[in-house]
This record gives structure tokens, C-alpha cells and sequence, in this order.
């Protein structure tokens, strides 16, 4: 029987996707890291799920920020760099999006990935966008790089390397996108096609940084769209191995109860399974577990009490999930994902999330149009997504099961309309997760995905440019969708190989002040 150790440099909690990361990273340097996680599979939102002959992908749409050998993205970079091979799938277009018209039926836009491509399918659509949305791409492209530079700099940048290199950058950081799309004079049904993006974040144009929106866009414009063969678990199970490859240690079925901190400094960590020493934490768990349930709350340093406190969750997550008995092309539906919005406008889409029954805007993954062996063949996976803003605080226990159901049901009628498609008579296996499924899987706060919200003033900028200022625990930091970056899947790992890097900087500052 292996002797029980409980003495390593590095503790990591959570095996989300930064967690995951954050953990491989350490463990490539040579420091000695455990890794716990609360459920029996790694992942948290990136796993998979088995109903009859159907294996459901909860929450992977794309993977942006990819690329290949020739054009690396930055998490094929950082995979490459930890020795970790994944199968990936590129997905034939950026998305579909059917847009409302005033007599009631929709216009369906086909939208390419690739700067060149994408700008001349905006042209096709309205004549003399063309050097308008090149032009935007330019600012993407500038901010994206800007924040490899940051991150690069471990949150320590040249000011004048800023100034003279991304200068877009800093002009887009204390801006909304409509201000820079506004700006640019960009007409209106390509600033709506250009703003579709924000369904995968919960903040509208009008609020969300142009900044982080900009490098989100350029992930998936410059590099394309991609899924793994095997979904997004076998990212994780991948991680995983390789973690345990570089000598980490994981322990599956293990809660973080406490965290004790003396003197401003990490020192333990309570588990379910022992107490762990240690003066290095990465949190894949977020700040309002962290400093809500964890530490003891005089030992909470008022500038995370304050952040905690000033950050709003992100949109709460819905989703159905339908195993069908025939093929995605007998269906009619060639496509990989199908963005339907139920007004022209914006703001009128995210006002409607604040309300179940008036919701009527969702996201649809044709799974085999990604991946060929995601299920048998004449059968096929479909998945709707939406969004709600605290929609879901009022719904009483006893309506639950049929207020999940109706919106299911109004769903799926509402893209059979449409695409003129039959959905309902073919459905073989149905599933759906509601904000109170995923903040009892993963622990977020109200259901949230995307961490928390990133306004102007609390941008992904503002956050990477303090992300010292925010280190207020000696030994304790963060990653995943609740830390300093938070956009979705891609930044998460990156946030762990970021995370990871820091904290073994911060060890060897110790042992050379030592």
C-alpha cells in the first residue's frame, strides 16, 4: 500500500480546465503537485455524459485559439509545450445565424472563419463593409497579441512597449464594443453579425470590453473553429495522464474544506481525505467559494472581500441535449452550430434572459456536423443553449421538472419552425441542465459558466494589469473561468499555464531570497 504523503509544493484544487493546466504546468517544472477533485472524472464542465447509446458532450460549443503547426493558437502552444496531444476536428464555418425580419421570417447567413474570408462574406451581405470589417479585424488582432505580451510578462509589462505596440489596445480597454464598432461606422446588419459572439459570454455590446471581446473574436476568425475527436473529456482525461506522466499526483473524490492561512501565508489545506501542507494553492475553484467557504474570514484581506463582493456572476446556463434516430443530413441540417436570435436587436435579446417564458434565444450544435463518430451512424446529437439572468432564482421546487421541460419543448418547436425540420418524432434520448444542474456539479455561484461578468471597469485588461495587485494571500492564486482572463474554454488553460507559471516563479523567488 502506498504511504500517505501529505507534504507538497504545490496544492491544486479543482480539476477544470485550469486546474487541470495550472497542475501539468507545475508538475513540468519539477515541483511536486497534488491535484484534488470532488467528483470521480476530471473536467468539471468539460466531461461527458452517457443516456442510452448517446455519449453528450454538457458545455464544449469550439475551441478557438487553436490553429495548427503552421498558425499555433495559444492553447496549441501551451499543449505543445506540456507534451499533450489531442485529435482535433477543424469545424467548417465560424456559425450560422438566422436573423428575424420584420415579416416574420428569418434570413439565414452562412459566416466563414479567416480575416479575408470573413470580411468579403460581410461584403456579399452589405456592399462597402469590406475595409470597415478588415479594419476591425486589425484591432482584434492587435489585442490579441497584446495579451500574450501581458501574459508573457507575468502581469509586469513595459509601458512603452504597450504604448508603441498596442495601441489598440489600450484605446479598445476603456471602451465597450459598441463604441469601437460605432466608431468605425460599421453598418448595422454586420455590427449585429459581428456582435454575435457575446451569446457565448452574457454581456451585450454595450457593456462588455471591447478588448476581451476583440481577442475572443480574433480566436476564432484568425485560427478557426475547432473540437476534439473524442469531445472535450478527452482534453481532460489527456491533461490528466499527462500530469500523472510528469510525476502529479491526483485525487479524485476529494473535497477542499478548509484553507488555513497564518500571517498572510498559505500553510494547509483541509481535505476530505487528510490535511494537506503546503504554501501553494491554485484555485480552479472560485474567489467567492475560496474567501466565502474556505478561509477563515478574518484572514480575508479586504481588497477580495471588496472584488468578490463588486463582481457579478456571469449568465446562468441552459441546455437540452437530444439524441436523435436519424442522420443530421436526412434532417436537413448541414451546419455545425446555429446561432437564432429572437430580435434584431440586442439588447432586446439579453432583456428577454431575464425572463423564462419570454426567452426565445438559443444556440444549436449539430455534434456529427463537428465530429463524424459522435454517435451511430442515421443517428445524430443535437444540443440548445441559452442564457438567463437570474431567471431562474424565482422558479419554486415544486415547478421545476415542468418549467425545464416547457422551455425544452418551446425550444425545439420554435428551430422546427424555422428550418421546416421534424426534431420531435425522432428524439430517442432527451436531457436537459438547467443553472440549478450546473451549480450543483461544478459549485457555481447561481449557475453561472463564464465566471464573472467583465464590464469595462473590470475588464480582462484591468485584470491582467493588476493581477499582482490581486495576489493578496502569499501562495494562494487562481485559475479557470473565475480568474483573471475569463472568457470561455481557451482562456481557461491558458489561466492554469499562467497560474503555473507564477507560482513556481513565486518558490523560486522564495528559495533564492532564502
Amino acid at each position: 500500500m502506498k504511504k500517505f504523503d501529505n507534504n507538497y509544493d504545490v496544492l491544486v484544487i479543482g480539476a477544470g480546465n485550469g486546474g487541470l493546466v495550472a497542475a501539468a504546468t507545475c508538475a513540468n517544472k519539477g515541483l511536486k503537485t497534488l491535484l484534488i477533485e470532488q467528483h470521480n472524472v476530471p473536467g468539471g464542465f468539460a466531461s461527458s455524459f452517457v443516456r442510452g447509446r448517446f455519449e453528450f458532450e454538457p458545455a464544449l460549443h469550439e475551441l478557438g485559439n487553436v490553429g495548427n503547426d503552421q498558425n499555433k493558437g495559444d492553447v496549441k502552444q501551451c499543449f505543445d509545450n506540456l507534451g499533450i496531444k489531442i485529435d482535433w476536428n477543424l469545424i467548417s464555418e465560424a456559425f450560422t445565424i438566422l436573423i428575424p425580419q420584420e415579416d416574420g421570417t428569418q434570413k439565414i447567413y452562412k459566416i466563414p472563419y479567416g480575416r479575408d474570408e470573413f470580411a468579403k462574406a460581410c461584403e456579399q451581405i452589405e456592399k462597402g463593409s469590406y475595409e470597415k470589417v478588415k479594419k476591425f479585424i486589425d484591432i482584434c488582432e492587435n489585442c490579441y497579441f497584446a495579451a500574450r505580451y501581458l501574459r508573457e510578462s507575468r502581469g509586469n509589462p513595459d509601458v512603452e512597449i504597450m504604448k508603441t505596440k498596442y495601441v489598440n489596445y489600450l484605446t479598445t480597454a476603456n471602451s465597450t464594443l459598441d463604441d469601437v464598432l460605432r466608431k468605425l461606422k460599421m453598418p448595422k446588419l454586420i455590427k449585429f453579425i459581428i456582435e454575435a459572439y457575446w451569446l457565448y459570454l452574457g454581456t451585450t455590446p454595450k457593456d462588455i470590453s471591447a478588448s476581451l471581446y476583440a481577442i475572443m473574436f480574433y480566436e476564432y476568425i484568425e485560427f478557426g473553429p475547432y473540437i476534439p475527436e473524442m469531445r472535450s473529456h478527452e482534453i481532460s482525461q489527456t491533461i490528466a495522464n499527462r500530469f500523472e506522466e510528469l510525476g502529479g499526483e491526483i485525487w479524485y473524490n476529494t473535497k477542499a474544506e478548509k484553507i488555513d492561512v497564518c500571517d498572510g501565508k498559505i500553510v494547509g489545506c483541509q481535505t476530505s481525505r487528510g490535511y494537506i501542507k503546503t504554501n501553494h494553492i491554485i484555485s480552479n475553484a472560485s474567489p467567492h467559494i475560496v474567501y466565502g467557504d474556505l478561509i477563515e474570514n478574518d484572514k480575508v484581506p479586504n481588497i477580495e472581500r471588496n472584488l468578490t463582493g463588486m463582481r457579478k456572476p456571469a449568465s446562468q446556463g441552459y441546455c437540452v441535449f437530444l439524441g436523435l434516430d436519424i442522420s443530421a443530413e436526412k434532417l436537413g441540417l448541414t451546419d455545425y452550430s446555429y446561432f437564432v436570435v429572437n430580435s434584431k436587436n440586442h439588447d432586446e435579446v439579453y432583456e428577454d434572459m431575464h425572463d423564462i417564458d419570454k426567452n426565445n434565444s438559443y444556440i444549436v450544435v449539430v455534434q456529427n456536423n463537428g465530429c463524424k463518430s459522435a454517435s451511430e451512424k442515421g443517428t445524430c446529437i443535437l444540443s440548445f443553449t441559452t442564457l438567463y439572468e437570474d431567471a431562474w432564482n424565482d422558479v419554486k421546487e415544486e415547478e421545476y421538472f415542468d418549467v425545464k421541460n416547457k422551455i425544452a419543448k418551446r425550444f425545439i418547436e420554435n428551430f422546427e419552425q424555422k428550418m421546416n425540420i421534424d426534431i420531435t418524432s425522432h428524439i430517442e434520448e432527451i436531457e436537459v441542465a438547467t443553472p440549478v444542474t450546473f451549480a450543483r456539479y461544478t459549485g457555481s455561484k447561481n449557475g453561472a459558466i463564464y465566471g464573472y461578468k467583465c464590464y469595462v471597469n473590470d475588464s480582462a485588461y484591468v485584470r491582467g494589469k493588476n493581477m499582482d495587485l490581486y495576489y493578496t494571500i502569499d501562495g494562494l492564486r487562481f485559475c479557470g473561468g473565475n480568474s483573471h482572463f475569463s472568457h470561455g474554454y481557451s482562456i481557461t488553460y491558458i489561466s492554469g499555464e499562467v497560474a503555473g507559471n507564477k507560482t513556481f516563479g513565486d518558490i523560486k523567488a522564495k528559495q533564492k531570497g532564502a
